[in-house]
């Protein structure tokens, strides 16, 4: 009802297509219903990652697709397991046109018919990355190997569990401790910077949790296993910026989305969630919607768009 209500100025508004995340049924379909193997919440950390573009004023457009070279800034692509050669082809051609590709997690690792290719892994991409995943294990307990280690015994598969998160250390441009759960993809550096490594866990400790690596225009950034929230955010405000010139602190049920009406630049700023909350705000700003009351406080589902005064 609110968007409907002020729907003749939100019609005129346009954003700047600068971030999106990449959906890929096959692998979504891979990680849910093809055991054996660690589960995966393949839909649920995609959703993080866009919580964390979000969050720094890039919310993004969600694909089904490898987009073209320069329609985006940055393309995330976690857990894209199922690959063929033609996205192959794009993902190269999205980061040396310049794109950022956010990717890891089993990447590139089988076929489309969940074959494992002969070559190292990510599959056609390991000069893109910078490393190669050489091997890999779940951080809890696993009774049977997945399809990339097809024939392998049960018991050597299980003996590599272990239970529960464990910490990455940031280093280079992240500071701080984050935690990784399930998974841990086993990294060797061919070139990348390693921005954090694993803490603990055996054979977890030392490894790279996260790489970026320079290819053409662009980057490629490697996420080697399943990260909580605050790594999320310390990576995308490596590539975006954290953007303290924007509305924020909402919390996950308030949307911030960078617009432009004419030569005017705000954002569109949405509650969706059904408590009133309060954003901060970057200095003294407008609602051009003309809301009541505080700009920087939202009733339940409540939309403002806001620009800076003067």
């Amino acid at each position: 009802a609110e968007l409907r209500r002020h729907a003749a100025v939100l019609d005129r508004l346009t954003r700047p297509r600068r971030a999106a995340v990449l959906l890929d049924t096959a692998s979504c379909d891979s990680w849910h219903l093809n055991p054996p193997g660690p589960s995966i919440p393949y839909r649920s950390l995609n959703e993080g990652w866009t919580g964390a573009l979000t969050r720094a004023g890039r919310a993004p457009d969600v694909v089904f697709a490898v987009p073209d070279p320069g329609q985006y800034d940055v393309l995330v692509a976690i857990g894209l397991r199922l690959v063929e050669a033609e996205m192959i082809a794009r993902l190269r051609a999205f980061v040396a046109g310049g794109g950022v590709l956010i990717g890891g997690l089993a990447f590139a690792t089988l076929d489309r018919e969940h074959v494992c290719p002969d070559q190292p892994v990510p599959w056609g991409l390991t000069d893109v990355f910078g490393c190669e995943r050489v091997e890999f294990s779940t951080l809890s307990p696993s009774l049977q190997p997945p399809k990339e280690r097809a024939g392998e015994a049960a018991a050597n598969w299980a003996a590599l569990g272990r239970q529960g998160a464990v910490p990455a250390i940031g280093e280079g441009p992240l500071a701080g401790t984050f935690a990784v759960d399930i998974w841990c993809d086993h990294l060797e550096v061919q070139g990348c910077a390693v921005w954090a490594r694993f803490a603990t866990g055996s054979p977890a400790a030392g490894l790279p949790a996260v790489t970026c690596h320079r290819y053409g225009k662009g980057q490629a950034i490697y996420i080697a296993g399943p990260v909580d929230e605050a790594l999320m955010d310390a990576v995308v405000g490596q590539v975006v910026g954290s953007d303290a010139g924007c509305p924020g602190d909402g919390g996950r049920w308030v949307e911030v989305v960078p617009v432009q009406d004419g030569d005017r630049s705000g954002w569109f700023v949405l509650n969706h969630g059904h408590h009133p909350t309060t954003i901060r705000l970057p200095g003294s700003c407008l609602d051009l919607l003309g809301g009541d009351g505080d700009p920087a406080t939202l009733a339940p589902y409540q939309v403002r768009l806001l620009t800076k005064e003067g």
